[in-house]
């Protein structure tokens, strides 16, 4: 996946690609190519994840490669072990709020 230029925002360049689990419905895995700041690649694990008042909301481990990974391949490199692992996000303190 990836955004025209035309209303894409400054980052309309990047590219996404999304491992959607076919039972569950839900993101088990996300990959993204940037080009801000000397561009890179990102892997990211779906973890931690919970269902509040009926919205999803999922945890990630950060993972890097080097910039020329093609970002299908991370799935399986983060399966053989040959991914860095570079931060963990965590959606911790979660509100909703009525409108």
């Amino acid at each position: 996946m990836n955004f025209t230029d035309k209303n894409g925002g400054v980052d309309f360049q990047d590219d996404f690609l999304y491992w959607i689990n076919k039972k569950t419905k839900t993101v088990d895995y996300l990959a993204y190519r940037y080009h801000t700041n000397n561009g890179g690649v990102r892997f990211r694990v779906a973890i931690n994840r919970r269902t509040i008042d009926g919205v999803v909301f999922q945890d990630y481990e950060n993972y890097g490669a080097s910039k020329n990974t093609p970002l299908d391949e991370l799935s399986e490199l983060y399966k053989k072990g040959e991914l860095k692992l570079i931060s963990m996000i965590e959606n911790n303190f979660i509100k909703i709020l009525n409108p």
